[in-house]
């Protein structure tokens, strides 16, 4: 168990109830207090745990600071407005897409805006203008847009969680100044779960619940192993992982080499409909899917 960490705080949380209880008890002992009233201290306590538990876990987030994480001091103006609680809707699919904006996203969004269907977008960071111009259109059309990271460098963003905190505000400032809406959810490159994350996961998953962002992998993929897969491959994994889930947050890459996808997509929307599906984009509110 980790300084800092989420079991951390949730140790000392459970102690210090503890503590309370305990003198309760020996109060009635001393003092005489009531039965009734003993018992409504009790309640009270268990129900402060109860609530810092929940903030713990993501269901409220705590805003608690710890002198001797430094990463928590950076970028004070990067934070998301977080969720009361998650909502789980049913017979939902979430179509998510990472590493773009580029050229195909444009393809997706045309497919997209043909259906009624809103999506999003996890994004890297990108100099070329015009697909800055497409970020923004996906904004404008009511997609979501996620920080997916802006360098994508597994070596460099998971050194430890200063340097993963410093490329993500990258990102994190691009799709805010690109679209005028400040991103509140977010995709690691690979998952939250991968070798090269292990070290400070940990640390930032509960730096980003703190500061109030979701954070998504996904319980289904339309992508194969290798780049540029066909139409037909990406269907085929689109409709075998999702198998008839109750939600489904499905994984799609729209880079500029995934010339397939616009097209696959379709296919996709055109199935689950049929299946009696509806589809909606990732707010910060919507329970995740993590790998963790």
């Amino acid at each position: 168990m980790e300084f800092g960490s989420v079991k951390f705080f949730r140790r000392v949380i459970s102690l210090t109830v503890l503590v309370i209880i305990v003198a309760l008890i020996v109060a009635i002992c001393i003092t005489g207090v009531s039965r009734s009233n003993l018992k409504e201290k009790l309640t009270s306590a268990q129900d402060q745990l109860t609530e810092a538990q929940q903030q713990l876990d993501g269901t409220k987030v705590s805003r608690i600071k710890t002198d001797d994480l430094p990463y928590q001091e950076m970028y004070p103006e990067m934070y998301a407005e977080p969720a009361e609680e998650y909502t789980v809707a049913n017979k939902t699919v979430y179509l998510t897409f990472d590493d773009g904006p580029s050229a195909v996203t444009e393809r997706i969004l045309d497919v997209l805006d043909r259906y009624g269907v809103k999506a999003t977008f996890f994004t890297q960071g990108q100099a070329d203008e015009n697909n800055l111009k497409i970020m923004k259109r996906a904004a404008e059309e009511g997609h979501a847009i996620g920080v997916h990271t802006y360098t994508h460098d597994y070596l460099t963003i998971f050194a430890n969680p200063e340097a993963f905190f410093s490329d993500f505000n990258l990102e994190y400032q691009q799709i805010y100044e690109t679209t005028g809406v400040r991103p509140e959810i977010c995709r690691f490159p690979g998952g939250t779960v991968n070798k090269y994350s292990e070290l400070c996961r940990t640390q930032i998953c509960a730096e980003l619940l703190r500061r109030g962002f979701s954070y998504y992998d996904w319980n289904a993929t339309a992508v194969s192993s290798s780049r540029g897969s066909s139409v037909d491959d990406i269907v085929k994994n689109g409709i075998d992982t999702g198998a008839d889930r109750n939600r489904i947050i499905m994984l799609l890459h729209d880079s500029a080499h995934e010339t397939n996808t616009p097209q696959a997509v379709e296919e996709l929307i055109e199935y689950y409909q049929g299946k009696g599906y509806s589809f909606a984009k990732l707010t910060n509110d919507v329970q995740p899917i993590t790998f963790d």
